[in-house]
């Protein structure tokens, strides 16, 4: 598996803590210093879900818990979070 240089930016922030889109454009932003949409990010994040490099979650405030979601839903929902899989983090380990 190849990932584009912006692909592995993602990924990379997501290795440790959960990220969400917003967060992670702003971040990429400074990164590459050029500007990227969170559209542009969720599209990347979706790429990389289907890869099953990282894993959608939503975070439920009455738990204080992040709850896994399909990666079909992570378009539709507005509190959307994502953390690399092991896999991703292993990916990261062998490739970066």
């Amino acid at each position: 598996m190849n990932l584009s240089d912006i692909e592995n930016v993602v990924l990379d922030l997501l290795l440790d803590d959960y990220e969400e889109p917003r967060i992670i454009a702003k971040n990429i932003s400074t990164f590459i210093a050029s500007p990227i949409t969170e559209q542009e990010v969720l599209s990347i994040l979706g790429s990389l879900a289907e890869s099953g490099l990282v894993q959608p979650f939503i975070y439920d405030a009455t738990t204080q818990q992040y709850m896994k979601i399909e990666s079909a839903l992570a378009h539709a929902s507005q509190n959307i979070w994502f953390l690399a899989t092991t896999t991703g983090r292993e990916w990261a380990a062998n490739n970066g």
